[in-house]
């Protein structure tokens, strides 16, 4: 497991919260794609300009999620980084040492609650937690996973790594709870879930419209990379709720990253 208890900025075995497994179902228009169709070769731009766009009325929004990972390559010795950006998963590998960072924003105010399962089994929860307790994101407000200064290192034993993100329209007040417990227990370091705990965040994380887990994949959740952004922007995937005008449940987002020796 990568993120253990007890300190603040280790290794996260990234399992979207906020991502590349297979989307079942018939891809909406406008250039989102389902596992069904597989990968487009070509390039286009619809979930990110829904994104983008801050002219539609918020009850008429698609909400729009966009994650990715950062890898940092190399660090010099006043802290200058070199990055790779990481949108595909499934055709990326990480290994024992390797340390990255977690981003993700959304075009709609949400709040937002994010854990990490591990080789080990065990769950944790990051945000709130290490990343601060504060966890109301304004729309299109970048938060870095574990900090803006630190980053998550892969260690202990390899295997697939799962990270899940929710993102609600309003608070979900089980998940605060845990996240209250966390911040008298142990600060702002991360904590494993007790059984109990585990079983609340299964039964509710999986309540919304959910991305990236086998077989529980909603219909209405369409993914868009993009892997060669403009001048200034990043590469980052963007997942789309097509069905929605306004932001009025739960977006779930499952990630795996492949963790080797």
């Amino acid at each position: 497991m990568m993120f253990r208890k007890g300190w603040t900025q280790a290794g996260l075995h990234v399992g979207l919260f906020l991502l590349a497994a297979a989307l079942a179902g018939a891809a909406p228009s406008g250039g989102g794609k389902s596992a069904a169709e597989g990968k487009s070769k070509e390039t286009k731009h619809h979930n990110k300009d829904l994104y983008l766009d801050q002219d539609t009325p918020p009850d008429q929004v698609k909400p729009t999620v966009k994650f990715w990972v950062e890898r940092w390559t190399q660090e010099d010795e006043k802290g200058k980084k070199d990055l790779d950006y990481v949108t595909d998963t499934d055709e990326e590998t990480f290994h024992t040492g390797d340390k990255v960072v977690f981003k993700f924003a959304a075009n709609v105010n949400a709040y937002c609650y994010l854990v990490n399962k591990g080789t080990s089994g065990d769950v944790t929860m990051l945000y709130p937690g290490p990343a601060g307790r504060e966890n109301f994101v304004k729309a299109r407000q970048t938060r870095t996973m574990p900090t803006e200064k630190g980053a998550f290192q892969f260690k202990g034993e390899p295997g697939d790594e799962e990270l899940c993100l929710v993102l609600s329209p309003e608070k979900i007040q089980e998940f605060e709870d845990i996240a209250d417990a966390q911040s008298k227990a142990q600060g702002s370091r991360a904590f494993d879930l007790s059984t109990d705990q585990k079983k609340v965040w299964d039964k509710l994380a999986n309540k919304g419209k959910v991305f990236g887990k086998k077989g529980a994949n909603s219909r209405d959740l369409v993914l868009e990379q993009d892997e060669n952004p403009g001048p200034g922007e990043t590469p980052g995937n963007y997942v789309t709720d097509e069905s929605s005008e306004g932001f009025h449940e739960p977006i779930t987002i499952y990630l795996t990253l492949k963790h080797e020796a």
